[in-house]
Formats: C-alpha cells, sequence, structure tokens
C-alpha cells in the first residue's frame, strides 16, 4: 500500500499553490505528499536534522552505514 506521509500521520495539511520563500517550508510540503519508497537520501538527512518522521528515517537506513 502506497501512503503518503500526509496519509500515515493523518496529517490536515491543504496543498498550498504558492512556494513560501522559505527552503524548509517547501521541503516539508513536498515531503508530506511523498510515499516512503520515494523517500530519498537527502530527505532523510533532512528528516534527522529537523527531528520529523524519524520512524520513516530509520526505516531507510539502507542508505547509511
Amino acid at each position: 500500500m502506497n501512503k503518503t506521509i500526509k496519509d500515515i500521520y493523518l496529517l490536515n495539511q491543504q496543498k498550498q499553490t504558492v512556494e513560501t520563500e522559505y527552503a524548509l517550508d517547501n521541503w516539508y510540503n513536498r515531503l508530506i505528499d511523498k510515499t516512503e519508497e520515494e523517500v530519498d537520501l537527502t530527505d532523510v538527512c533532512r528528516m534527522i536534522l529537523q527531528n520529523v518522521f524519524i520512524e520513516i528515517a530509520i526505516k531507510k537506513d539502507g542508505y547509511i552505514g
């Protein structure tokens, strides 16, 4: 089953039509629309640094080590 992070964590955020001026906000908004399989190494690093969705980051630990 390919649920997005938004669906997994039951986030109730509306899709923004305009990108914000902040890179972190833009990344977060793109991230929550990804499935676990779509999360890449850059996402994993940022998830750990920002302390968000750590469970998914740990599942993707095949990138690390």
